[in-house]
């Protein structure tokens, strides 16, 4: 004998009735309208009971003569964090951020821009979606590594990171390959990018990231990396009362270094980051730091910070709106100068330094100098830019869309994660 029946199914509540009916009860209309009254009753406080906010499928642009083909746009994101499943240090302001709106308010801002100068930035290129840039400290790296997430936020990109959401990615030598975050699903696309503190280890990144995946970084002069990340540690408190504790900071490193060969190690930070040997010869380190620049794709300067972003979105080949940036983790503290003698002794400490630094600086100008394009006109575009986002987050500092756009860092990454988990698994 057949009876009637409720389904519900994840898209709604579906009522199917089925004659006869049984026992020779005959439904009235009546019963159908309580049914639904009673069913629309349940849905709701189900709903509100429920702790997770449902989101739907990412969703292309209408079309706009302004907006490229491959150019999408994300849902409103309203997560509710489980720290018990995803780890601790995941709750914070991203989880409250309204994607959708925020990248459209990004790209009204350029829209905008671009109507009033008259531009069109069309590139006859596919955009990169595989990269790996290596973290190096204060050198400005948390800003690029900030907008390189964001790029892989808007663009579904899947981020490899720490598992326990730290700064820096570490690699296990028993295995020869990177400690990252995992996606438990069967249907895991591969990762995209990584862009977080990291030893370079060329063969267990591309494991990761795959071959094709462009490899950046960026670095600074050593002088005044030194002298930076100096009073960033905070070592300038051991020098009290002295006019300009980081010269007499160098001279006790001078009297080590004069004492004691590994030293120079420690204060030879991108050599021994990218894997360079410190104690060699002229030559082989010559070649090591060649071999080195034609593994990386692009070195940025910090010196020279917009003109270093131009030649990431020739590269990347993607659009002036993904590289605009808010500067992170200034010291603003006055510093003191950097005097004949202390040059001298950074000079003998940091030698391999140095000369990676110099040549890195030659390939950047070389790399100008031979731009697909005017280079000036595009600096100067880019700088006009992101002269439109700096002024407007100026009047509105405490804005989402300012906010947004100075995060930091590592809570960008984690956020890319968050949104991986949901789209992939």
């Amino acid at each position: 004998m057949q009876r009637s029946s409720i389904e519900v199914h994840n898209k709604g509540w579906e009522f199917i009735y089925n004659r006869p009916p049984r026992c020779g009860w005959r439904p009235r209309l009546t019963h159908f309208w309580i049914i639904i009254i009673v069913s629309f009753v349940i849905g709701i406080l189900f709903v509100h009971k429920v702790d997770v906010t449902f989101t739907n499928a990412y969703t292309p642009r209408e079309s706009n003569n302004n907006v490229k083909d491959h150019e999408t746009i994300l849902p409103y994101f309203e997560v509710v964090i489980d720290n018990d499943s995803i780890g601790e240090g995941t709750e914070g302001p991203a989880a409250l951020w309204n994607l959708f709106e925020l990248e459209q308010d990004m790209l009204n801002v350029v829209r905008d821009f671009n109507t009033e100068n008259q531009h069109n930035d069309i590139d006859i290129c596919t955009p990169e979606d595989h990269f790996v840039f290596i973290k190096t400290g204060k050198t400005g790296s948390s800003t690029v590594s900030s907008l390189l997430a964001r790029y892989g936020l808007f663009n579904h990109l899947v981020v490899g990171i720490n598992p326990n959401f730290n700064a820096f990615i570490d690699f296990d030598d028993t295995t020869n390959s990177l400690v990252i975050n995992r996606y438990n699903c069967s249907n895991f696309p591969g990762y995209n990018f990584i862009a977080s503190h990291i030893q370079y280890h060329r063969t267990a990144m591309d494991a990761v990231v795959g071959p094709r995946a462009k490899y950046l970084t960026i670095i600074r002069h050593p002088y005044t990396h030194a002298r930076s990340s100096f009073y960033f540690s905070g070592k300038d408190k051991e020098f009290p009362n002295t006019a300009n504790p980081f010269y007499e900071f160098l001279k006790l490193a001078d009297a080590k270094h004069e004492t004691n060969s590994t030293y120079c190690e420690s204060k030879n930070g991108y050599c021994v980051r990218f894997g360079l040997p410190i104690n060699v010869n002229e030559n082989i380190r010559i070649v090591n730091i060649h071999r080195l620049g034609l593994e990386l794709n692009l070195v940025l300067l910090m010196e020279h910070f917009d003109e270093s972003l131009v030649l990431l979105k020739k590269e990347m080949c993607w659009k002036f709106e993904d590289i605009v940036y808010h500067p992170m983790k200034v010291h603003s503290e006055p510093q003191a100068p950097i005097t004949k003698e202390m040059e001298e002794i950074m000079a003998k400490i940091s030698v391999p330094d140095i000369m990676l630094y110099d040549y890195f600086n030659k390939t950047l100008w070389e790399k100008i100098s031979n731009y697909d394009g005017d280079f000036a006109a595009d600096l100067a575009r880019f700088r006009s830019l992101q002269k439109v986002y700096a002024n407007r987050c100026e009047r509105d500092p405490e804005s989402e869309f300012c906010r947004f756009l100075s995060a930091d860092a590592n809570e960008m990454n984690r956020r890319v994660y968050l949104e991986n988990r949901k789209e992939i698994c």
